[in-house]
């Protein structure tokens, strides 16, 4: 019977409720003083448990005798549990949407502070990537470490390069790259520019869109961040346009 216990309780049903269920299920039609009494429920809790019971669909209740007797609903009434369950997200899902509008400008009222996000391992650097290609921006400005990002993520070549490639469509995009195989990309290609760097070698790609900036280190185990901050991401603008003019 303990199996049974725990086996029922996953569906949802406390400790108590599990023992006052598996009480009637054995007894019948009984009172509530005879299934406190088998199930080891104290009288009071029992009487409100059973009402519970009855709104969940596996109890009813009838006269016997001029008093209240309880009878289990057959075992097979269980599944409504699953029912209740599906009723009651849809209706905290409904509610989410309705105050989301709210947090949302809470969210957006925390001023001027930098917001940063730490990711780590291949997962958490995709999770970049994704952010990257949902982005709205006039521009993607990029150091990147060609033979390291490649070596990391070799999906890079595949999904990911086909959906950025469609993003760049529409935007501006300078890239300063490194790798040992010297250029290989043309100087202009379409609204995308590339310069190639070839001393020092770095290997962390930054990436700077919208009002974001990205960090990622692709060496041995990977990690990453975004700095979402206009101030930020305006400084690094600079700095890259600075590096880019010196670049032949």
């Amino acid at each position: 019977m303990v199996n049974l216990e725990t086996e029922i309780k996953k569906l949802g049903l406390s400790d108590k409720e599990t023992k006052v269920y598996l009480a009637l299920l054995e007894l019948g039609q009984v009172s509530p003083s005879e299934v406190a009494s088998y199930s080891g429920v104290n009288r009071a809790t029992t009487y409100v448990i059973l009402e519970e019971l009855k709104k969940k669909g596996l109890a009813t209740s009838l006269e016997k005798n001029k008093k209240v007797h309880f009878v289990a609903e057959p075992p097979e009434r269980l599944s409504h549990l699953f029912e209740i369950e599906k009723k009651q997200l849809e209706e905290n899902f409904a509610d989410l949407k309705k105050i989301l509008p709210n947090l949302d400008k809470l969210y957006e009222s925390r001023g001027e502070r930098p917001k940063v996000r730490f990711f780590e391992g291949k997962e958490g650097v995709t999770s970049i990537r994704d952010d990257i290609l949902k982005t709205k921006t006039k521009f993607i400005y990029q150091f990147l470490p060609l033979d390291e990002s490649f070596r990391s993520f070799p999906q890079r070549q595949g999904d990911y390069r086909e959906k950025m490639a469609k993003k760049l469509v529409n935007i501006r995009r300078k890239t300063i790259y490194h790798t040992v195989k010297g250029e290989v990309f043309p100087k202009k290609l379409g609204k995308s520019e590339y310069k190639f760097l070839s001393s020092p070698h770095f290997n962390t790609e930054i990436i700077i869109y919208g009002n974001k900036l990205t960090m990622v280190n692709a060496m041995k185990k990977p990690i990453g961040i975004i700095v979402s901050d206009a101030n930020i991401t305006k400084t690094m603008m600079l700095i890259f346009e600075v590096i880019w003019k010196t670049i032949k």
